[in-house]
């Protein structure tokens, strides 16, 4: 969906930090995005992390943002890619970059080693319902940016869905960068690392940013208003804000739809009408400029309907806008308007799509503005058809579906468009509202339905879903508001009178009085909210709807809180506290409800967050602000202490009110408040207040508002501080004292403000004694920074002390000069010596790297001469290596050899380097002595980043001889991390001399390590590197894994448990099938004798992957005689199976191996041995231990199970709901398959050409067998419409008693029907008339349909119950294509048949009962795979008939 975007020159949109617990917490997120809070920033801010993750909802102009700024930064010569997350799980990098040179530019980053690229992500939401998909999508990056972690700048969009940060830490890790600037002083600070000891400038870019991107301001809104041409935006925000819709107009893209109703009619409109006036004001012809060609606005509309219509069928929303996108690979299809709107001429396709309706995508495509116009155009197209007279079953077959299950349902793509042609068409809606009525709620206009429409959608709604438990039901709020009327009230009342189980629906119904002011529900809010049993969801939008009904009982329940505090345990009471707050919560009473109610502190909660935000921008007076501002104060001291051990050291029972007075405080030093008690509650906040991130602007703010007060105000503060601290401790030291305040208190000494007092306090005789010795050490440590001589300083602060004589003698000690032994002055004097040798060496050696940099600047030729271009590349060398990480990997960074010196001198240096390395012969590991093993000369260092230059060209390895690929190789084992990215072109070119080298010293490695506590890095780097490059050691990695297993190892050896898990792992992936067998087969011995034999956590992952049932098997077994507990053997067992942290090998739940039956049977295990009352309740950050794995893991095999399909996948979850160790989630576990089944019986995407031959025509050949089952039931039901018409054939069929005549007659009449989408096959039939089956024939797939003709009025209800099994599915409908069928039956006269089972005699109408009800259970026991049904064709005179049945 392209989102509207905001104009960049004119609306910079901007950021705010969130902490990783706030990211993880997508509710709490969205509810940041919406308010904002703390300092924001722009882009330009933004890009100067590395990594950052943007959250927002949908709608918000995130895509637009990024799409921005990767043109920006294009534009501007950067490498920068958008990429689509959904596309990049399942395509490379380079499979998805464009042809305007994406792919060059990356080509040229990669190789220039140093300068930074921008990657675009969008968006992970996309992924969160595809199991592992966000996983593999950043491995592919990861594998993309070639090592190169340092260079590049990640930035992932996400709406507010759960997501996890630790994959993109773990995948996109990010360096630490080291640069120098292009100059011989910056040169030489870098090689001698002189920039480290540097302090760190403030407030520099931090690598990893969480952020909310900020919703529209009101001044925003406004400019945006401007910008669409609003010309009394001020109006239009009023209208806004009477209306409620300040959550919408936030977003941009709900922005556009307001301002463009608000221009036209002054007023905000139903959506209905806001969608329907900007489709017509966005097509109308362009007066501006002249368009390509004549196109009316009723043909726009008529065209884009098409095109709305096609891209809902087609499920590709971007359009083919030109021939510019066939050079473009783009993340998505596109549509291609030529196909659709096959009658319009090119440019009048071109004008229509140039029109402000749609919207640039990407080269040569657009896209429709708004999904909602999308949806709502499809429908309007459905309605234009059945106009002219296309069948309302065809519509019909559209929209609505039958799952395997034999369930029918609004299909999933199709639900918007539905719920829109529900407003014009009655026959939809009443379709709707009996199989799904949550659909006309939750899509399209709710508040454009007729008031008896609504009444019957909610009580559908409400008997749909109001048994039972949680299910995962959430209407939109805006759709709740649009829904609400006070029609509703007489239903939401008897509904509530019946008795609702579910909380979701309660929940729904009190939302719906808060949004509609449903007046005659008050009742019921307030009861809802006195319900102590009630959720706190659900009494917190009762007392919701009670302030939108400005109930008078809000007072009495506001005094329930606090006096009845068996009503409103603690996590009720915070949210209902925040609910009231301020108007019906008098600062007295919050006191008493604060001093009962706590909150875990550092988390995103009611207390910690909520409140200190209602404190910022609630209407409150200035007497409310100050006695709240006192009353947290008091509850906050009373806990105070004196922590010596902890830092801050002042700390307090209550810390989670200290966000809320820091609120307070600050808002009233922003009112210019200074007085005594507000003083004294900002000293407790700054003392109390953590200084993070979150926070540090808040205490900035305080200790600003501090520092400007008056002298005598900041001295009463540093009295009043020294006062409480001395309270909470005991303190004789005069010096420490003073020091701590002025360091970490709220008054921070200096001479401008403070030397006055300090001077008085000291010098007046009355002054305590210690107060006075305070201010000495003041005047004497703190005070007085620009004097130049102490001793005069000290010599002059006699005279005020002169009458006390303990503070003269602290100013004579001071005057003493200080005892020192001989033997530390010798010390004092050698280290000095040493320090001024080390400064004269440090001085030579900075000079002579500026010399050396202005030598290189100055004459490249000189320093590359032959006598000396060796130390010269030796030096350079050097300092690339500390120019940064990717360059010390590598010893090769040709960007910045160029910022420094040109590109002249780093051919030069390269080709030294090419050379140097030729010159040398590293030893192996296996060739150094021991004791020696893990040594090597630097100067093989000096080689290694030779052969990286080298391999800047892509050809470099051919060109080797057999000994140069050789001594390569020799090379290879110094890069610290992996092989180097090169080793993969030796290894194409030189196989058997990379084997010769370095598969002989993985052979020796493994050796040497069998049985001994070490561990191969060989292994290690194999299964880090490249599958060419590990092609080539599987041989010898199985002939050591041959002979280890063998071996009988101890558990505890944990590096030989490494080193066999990389191999198993390395041979797993890269190795043949002969290798996966056998180590399967090896898994089974080890595991044999249960779970307790040596490394059981690396042969059980082992088995799961290779062989599915036999791993559950063995853990089923393992775990038999085990007994569940918070840590048990079985949560351990979980924990290491899926967690990420863990190693080995990986067990993908989505394998073919595990199958639904299987998911269950470990699932029941997880749940069996983690058990749910056991589970941890986090809140805030957390580091996760074993137990939060094994619930995570728990978790993952519960979603995997939820995600499988086919009716294999439903009968588990079906499975699943029925066991009782699952009823706390049976409900949503049915929600979650009837979801997936319906999504399964909708996943055939139209095409263009199936797509045009509807727009035609009507409808379209079905291609899946649901399709034939549903056209072939149609055709059938209009048989029936036929015998009721003028020209019914009943009377000429009546007469016919043979078969082959009526199947003659029947196909003839279906023949006529078919309307280009089915034919009727005679040929299997004609040459001796034995068959009697009709046969459709689909035009646009192999699809067939079949009947099986039976005249009822002879037959048998055994022999008719009997043919729908033995004759029609079994002798017609074997083949996979021919898996529709129905058993037809006709009947001429009255009579009655034996009940195929029990005997009694029944009617025609009973026979048919009992005929579908067999088609049906064969069905089901088929699992979907074959569709059955029985039809009637009563050809009974028609009036003998009404009157049998007239009353």
């Amino acid at each position: 969906m392209t989102e509207a975007p905001s104009d960049p020159t004119s609306i910079n949109r901007s950021f705010f930090d969130l902490s990783d617990a706030e990211a993880g917490d997508m509710e709490k997120a969205s509810a940041f995005t919406r308010g904002g809070r703390g300092v924001s920033f722009g882009w330009d801010e933004l890009l100067r992390s590395q990594r950052v993750l943007i959250v927002s909802e949908a709608g918000a102009g995130k895509t637009y943002e990024c799409q921005a700024q990767q043109a920006k930064l294009w534009e501007a010569g950067e490498p920068a890619f958008f990429l689509d997350l959904a596309t990049l799980a399942g395509s490379s990098v380079r499979e998805m970059l464009g042809g305007d040179g994406e792919e060059e530019r990356l080509d040229a980053w990669l190789r220039s080693q140093s300068e930074i690229a921008t990657f675009f992500l969008d968006s992970i939401d996309e992924l969160k319902l595809t199991l592992g998909k966000f996983d593999q999508a950043l491995k592919r990056l990861n594998k993309a940016l070639a090592g190169q972690l340092g260079r590049a700048r990640v930035v992932i969009t996400t709406r507010p869905v759960p997501i996890d940060r630790e994959l993109i830490v773990k995948h996109l890790p990010v360096p630490v960068p080291a640069e120098a600037e292009p100059t011989a002083e910056a040169f030489a600070d870098m090689v001698m690392d002189r920039s480290k000891h540097k302090p760190a400038p403030e407030g520099g870019p931090k690598a990893w940013r969480n952020v909310g991107l900020m919703p529209l301001s009101r001044e925003q809104m406004r400019q945006f208003a401007v910008l669409q041409g609003v010309l009394d935006p001020d109006a239009l925000l009023v209208d806004i804000g009477q209306r409620g819709a300040e959550e919408f107009a936030e977003r941009p893209q709900d922005l556009v739809e307001l301002c463009s109703d608000w221009s036209d009619h002054h007023r905000i409109r139903s959506h209905f009408e806001q969608v329907e006036t900007n489709v017509a004001t966005k097509l109308k012809p362009r007066i501006e400029r002249k368009e390509r060609a004549e196109l009316s606005q009723e043909t726009a509309i008529e065209g884009a309907s098409r095109l709305a219509l096609a891209a809902m069928l087609t499920r590709k929303l971007t359009l083919r806008h030109s021939a510019d996108t066939d050079s473009v690979r783009a993340s998505e299809a596109a549509l291609d308007v030529s196909k659709v709107l096959q009658n319009w001429g090119a440019e009048t396709r071109a004008t229509l799509l140039e029109r402000p309706l749609f919207g640039f995508a990407s080269y040569g495509r657009v896209r429709f503005h708004h999904r909602s116009v999308v949806e709502f155009l499809a429908a309007r197209r459905l309605d234009a058809l059945l106009a002219h007279g296309v069948p309302i079953k065809s519509i019909k077959r559209l929209l609505f579906t039958e799952t395997a299950q034999g369930v029918r349902t609004v299909r999933p793509s199709m639900r918007p468009v539905a719920a829109w042609l529900a407003l014009w068409r009655d026959t939809i809606f009443d379709e709707i509202v009996a199989l799904d009525p949550a659909v006309v709620l939750d899509h399209g206009d709710p508040q454009s339905l007729r008031p008896t429409q609504r009444i019957r959608a909610l009580e559908a709604y409400t008997e749909r879903y109001r048994l039972g438990g949680w299910r995962g039901l959430s209407i939109p709020r805006i759709q709740v508001h649009r829904f609400a009327s006070q029609e509703l009230t007489d239903s939401v009342k008897r509904l509530w009178d019946q008795g609702i189980e579910n909380s979701e629906i309660r929940d729904l119904l009190l939302r719906i009085v808060a949004a509609g002011k449903l007046d005659g529900c008050a009742d019921i809010a307030y009861a809802a909210a006195m319900d102590a049993a009630g959720t706190v969801r659900e009494r917190s939008h009762a007392i919701e709807a009670l302030l939108q009904l400005n109930d008078p009982r809000l007072e009495a329940l506001s005094v329930s809180i606090d006096i009845e505090s068996a009503l409103w345990p603690d996590v009720m009471a915070r949210q209902a506290v925040l609910d009231l707050f301020p108007t019906y919560m008098p600062v007295e009473r919050l006191s008493r409800i604060l001093r009962r109610v706590k909150e875990k502190p550092r988390s995103a909660g009611a207390l910690n967050y909520y409140l200190p935000r209602g404190i910022e921008t609630a209407g409150l007076s200035p007497n409310y602000l100050d006695q709240l501002r006192q009353a947290l104060t008091e509850l906050i001291g009373d806990g105070l202490a004196w922590k010596s051990d902890q830092f801050p050291h002042l700390r307090t029972k209550r810390p989670d009110l200290v966000p809320a007075l820091a609120a307070a405080c600050r808002r009233q030093a922003a009112g210019g408040l200074g007085t005594e008690p507000w003083i004294r509650s900002s000293l407790v906040v700054i003392r109390l207040l953590r200084e993070d991130y979150s926070t540090k602007d808040m205490v900035a703010e305080l200790r600003a508002a501090l520092a400007g007060l008056q002298p005598d105000a900041r001295e009463t503060a540093f009295w009043e501080e020294d006062a409480l601290l001395g309270n909470l401790r005991q303190s004789n030291d005069a010096w420490h004292r003073v020091y701590e305040l002025s360091r970490n208190g709220g008054i921070q000494l200096n001479n401008e403000k403070d030397a006055a007092w300090v001077r008085k306090r000291l010098s007046n005789p009355n002054e305590p004694l210690e107060h006075r010795e305070m201010m000495l050490w003041a005047e004497m440590l703190l005070l007085n920074g620009d004097a130049t001589d102490h001793r005069q300083l000290l010599e002059g602060l006699k005279q005020f002390v002169s009458d006390a004589p303990s503070l003269s003698a602290i100013i004579e000690n001071r005057l003493k000069p200080q005892k020192v032994s001989a033997q530390l002055r010798r010390m004092e004097a050698e280290n000095a010596k040493r320090t001024r040798q080390a400064e004269r060496g440090e001085a030579k050696a900075y000079a002579s790297w500026v010399t050396f940099w202005r030598e290189i600047a100055r004459d490249p030729d000189k320093v590359f001469a032959v006598d000396r271009a060796q130390n010269t590349a030796w030096n350079l060398w050097q300092a690339v290596e500390r120019s940064g990480p990717e360059s010390r990997a590598s010893g090769w960074n040709r960007r910045f050899i160029e910022e420094q010196f040109g590109r002249p001198v780093a051919d030069r240096l390269r080709e030294t380097m090419m050379a140097a390395w030729r010159t040398d012969r590293p030893t192996l590991r296996s060739e150094r002595p021991d004791g020696q093993k893990d040594t090597f000369l630097v100067k093989w260092q000096f080689g290694l980043a030779g052969i990286a230059a080298e391999a800047e060209d892509a050809n470099w390895a051919k060109r080797l001889t057999e000994q140069e690929a050789e001594l390569a190789c020799r090379y290879a084992p110094l890069e610290l991390n992996g092989f180097p990215s090169w080793l993969e072109s030796l290894a194409v070119e030189h196989p058997a001399e990379v084997d010769r080298v370095l598969g002989e010293e993985l052979s020796i490695s493994l050796r040497e390590v069998v049985g001994a506590s070490a561990y191969s890095m060989f292994l290690q780097n194999i299964s880090h590197a490249s599958a060419i490059v590990a092609a080539l050691f599987i041989p010898r990695i199985r002939a050591w894994l041959s002979e280890v297993v063998q071996v009988d190892a101890s558990p505890n050896e944990a590096q030989f448990g490494q080193n066999l898990r990389q191999a198993i792992e390395i041979l797993v992936k890269s190795g043949n099938d002969d290798d996966r067998r056998s180590i399967e087969m090896t898994a089974k011995q080890h595991l044999a004798d249960g779970l307790a034999v040596p490394f059981a956590s690396t042969w059980l992952p082992t088995l799961l992957h290779l062989n599915a049932v036999g791993g559950v098997e063995v853990l089923e077994n393992g775990l038999k005689e085990s007994v569940a507990s918070k840590k048990g053997v079985g949560v351990q067992l979980f924990a290491e199976l899926f967690g990420r942290d863990f190693g080995g090998i990986e067990v993908d739940l989505r394998a073919p191996g595990f199958t639904p039956s299987l998911l269950l049977r470990l699932l029941r295990l997880a749940y069996q041995h983690v058990l749910v009352g056991d589970d941890a309740h986090r809140e805030g950050s957390y580091s996760p231990d074993t137990r939060d794995n094994a619930e995570r893991s728990r978790n993952t095999v519960l979603n995997a199970l939820l995600s499988t399909t086919g009716n294999e996948g439903w009968t588990a979850k079906l499975e699943m709901a029925a066991d009782p160790l699952f009823d706390h989630i049976k409900d949503r576990a049915i929600t979650l398959a009837e979801e997936k089944a319906a999504e399964e019986a909708d996943n055939v995407p139209y095409t263009e050409a199936e797509f045009a031959i509807l727009d035609k025509t009507g409808e379209t050949p079905p291609k899946t067998r649901e399709a034939m089952f549903a056209l072939m039931r149609d055709r059938l039901d209009d048989i029936d419409d036929l015998l009721l018409q003028d020209i019914s054939p009943r009377e000429l069929w009546a007469g016919i008693t043979d078969e082959h005549i009526m199947r003659r007659e029947l196909a003839r009449t279906l023949r006529d029907a078919g309307n280009h989408s089915y034919t009727i096959d005679q040929e299997s039939v004609t040459a001796d008339e034995k068959e009697t089956d009709i046969r459709f024939r689909s035009t646009g797939s192999n699809q067939q349909g079949t009947i099986e003709l039976k005249l009822g009025d002879e037959r048998t209800g055994t022999d008719l119950f009997n043919t729908i099994s033995d004759q029609l599915l079994t002798k017609y409908m074997a083949a996979d294509e021919c898996r529709a069928g129905c058993l037809l039956v006709t009947i001429a006269r009255s009579r009655e048949w034996d009940h195929p089972k029990t005997g009694k005699r029944i009617d025609f109408e009973e026979l048919m009962i009992v005929l579908n009800e067999e088609a049906a259970r064969l069905s089901k026991e088929l699992g979907g795979a074959a569709k059955l049904m029985a039809k009637g064709i009563d050809l009974r005179p028609r009036l003998r008939t009404e009157k049998r049945r007239a009353p």
